[in-house]
């Protein structure tokens, strides 16, 4: 995830500025930006292409890493992509995920393969195996059929020209189309360097021309013009670009909901069975069925029954009184706690209408929010409380919400420090002077908040430092798993939006 030197945010502004119409983001291995990227996408206007790059161990010995690059045409295709990357990091090791290339060709359908220079077929076409090259692709082409293409990549370094032809060549052998494309790793020129120290860090080297893997700055995002300017002799290389937008535009479903199915006895709807647990609840709770209390309760059934949100609330209370059973200590906070619906169905302990709470301020139709049930638990059983829920509902509908952490100021200096080998004990005690800020505020800061004004931060040879670690704020630093979030969306392979019915923190 660092080694592009861009955020989704910034990728899609910057498409936009150039009039490309679309524009693909693959991480490697994982589809980490991909909902940041589609929200930046439609609100600049730009198509969005999702997909990955993965790494598949080539057969040949010695094993060596290769990449092929999967976009999502459908729905279907983005579950595959899904599956494919689960298996990667499940079957592969810790830190190092990898799938078999008959894995992906078995994954194939609603997939857009792309094959480039770092394939195992165009690593053989590069060394001038064509045929060798093309027995590699035998397998994605009967698996992909015209969803299968090779990437043509001009990188305007010694042996282009050469790997160019090459890839060409290749793809004539096969039968295959070739497209042009563009090893994107930052958005300008310009920010070459901070690419170089990104890759450093995740390496965990020193900035030096030996560990750098850039010949020039030419892996910037490029624009129409300029793209075509590098395949002059070969117009339909860009052209075929447009071809694999159409095939891969497609609408992800961000902004719809999917609730998780809750199964009922036949003929009996979600709906009729949350309103008998509620009466059911009302005389385990020791409640009069006085009319403040059937008026509050049927206000309350006809807003969830309106707004669709029966099964979730039936799903919370279940896996409540699952964490109870357990003998885990639980209680529901927030506004939820204002639900006269969650007292009844055991989610919350607090009487909304004895204490006169407002349901409005937990659920409205008016709105755009949907409501969050907060479930607090014991820190030191959480684990066991997702391991249930994965037990109950299992590992093909149920996950773990993922938490990515990103640079702020002394996180980014400290490791920025690191890649430019300056001294551990010095990078450190400038880290910790600065406050728990942004790290686009490290010159801000160093000009008004009285505790820096008495530390020296004038060297020259900290400037680089500064310069670089104010560029990476709001960068993935890694991702890890989220504290308190469990989704279960209606399965978790077939939908592109994993929405949180319920989140478990600590207390």
């Amino acid at each position: 995830m660092k080694e592009g030197a861009f955020t989704p945010e910034r990728l899609a502004t910057r498409a936009a500025r150039l009039g490309m119409p679309a524009i693909a983001m693959t991480d490697r291995d994982g589809l980490y930006g991909a909902a940041r990227f589609v929200r930046a996408c439609e609100h600049e206007g730009v198509t969005p292409l999702l997909g990955a790059s993965l790494t598949a161990r080539a057969p040949a010995p010695p094993p060596v890493d290769t990449h092929v690059v999967l976009l999502a045409a459908d729905p279907v295709g983005y579950a595959n992509l899904c599956r494919l990357i689960t298996d990667a990091h499940m079957l592969g090791e810790r830190g190092d995920p990898s799938v078999a290339a008959t894995q992906i060709c078995a994954h194939a359908s609603g997939l857009v393969a792309v094959l480039g220079p770092r394939s195992h077929a165009g690593r053989l076409a590069v060394r001038g195996r064509i045929d060798a090259g093309a027995r590699a692709l035998e397998p994605f082409r009967e698996a992909f059929a015209e969803r299968l293409f090779v990437a043509v990549e001009h990188r305007v370094e010694r042996g282009s020209a050469d790997e160019v032809r090459a890839m060409l060549r290749l793809a004539e052998r096969a039968g295959v189309r070739a497209v042009a494309t563009n090893p994107v790793r930052y958005l300008e020129a310009g920010d070459a360097f901070l690419a170089d120290a990104l890759e450093c860090m995740r390496r965990i080297v020193p900035v030096a021309a030996s560990n750098v893997s850039r010949a020039n700055a030419e892996g910037f995002l490029k624009g129409p013009r300029e793209m075509r300017a590098l395949f002059t002799e070969r117009p339909d290389l860009c052209d075929a670009t447009l071809d694999v937008v159409e095939m891969c535009a497609f609408d992800l479903g961000l902004k719809q909901v999917h609730f998780p199915e809750f199964p009922t006895p036949v003929g009996r709807s979600a709906d009729a069975l949350l309103a008998e647990r509620c009466w059911r609840g009302v005389h385990e709770r020791g409640l009069d069925e006085t009319e403040p209390l059937r008026d509050r309760l049927h206000h309350e059934l006809s807003l969830i029954r309106r707004m669709g949100y029966a099964a979730y609330f039936l799903t919370v209370a279940d896996i409540v009184a699952d964490i109870r059973a357990m003998g885990i200590r639980c209680a529901c906070r927030g506004s939820a706690a204002g639900s006269l619906v969650c007292y009844l169905t055991g989610i919350s302990d607090v009487d909304a209408l004895r204490h006169d709470l407002a349901f409005e301020r937990f659920m409205n139709p008016m709105r755009d929010e949907l409501p969050d049930i907060d479930i607090d638990v014991e820190s030191a059983r959480r684990e066991d409380v997702y391991d249930m829920i994965l037990s109950r509902h299992g590992t093909e509908r149920a996950g773990c919400v993922a938490m990515i952490d990103t640079y702020r100021a002394r996180s980014a200096l400290r490791e920025v420090g690191k890649a430019l080998g300056l001294p551990d004990v010095e990078v450190g005690m400038i880290a910790t002077s600065f406050p728990h800020i942004s790290a686009r505020h490290l010159r801000e800061a160093m000009e008004t908040l009285p505790e820096l004004q008495g530390i020296n931060l004038r060297f020259e040879q900290l400037e680089l430092l500064f310069r670089v670690a104010e560029r990476l704020d709001g960068f993935p630093r890694h991702i890890a798993l989220h504290p308190c979030g469990i989704c279960w969306p209606r399965t978790i392979w077939s939908t592109g939006c994993h929405w949180s019915a319920a989140r478990t923190a600590t207390v």
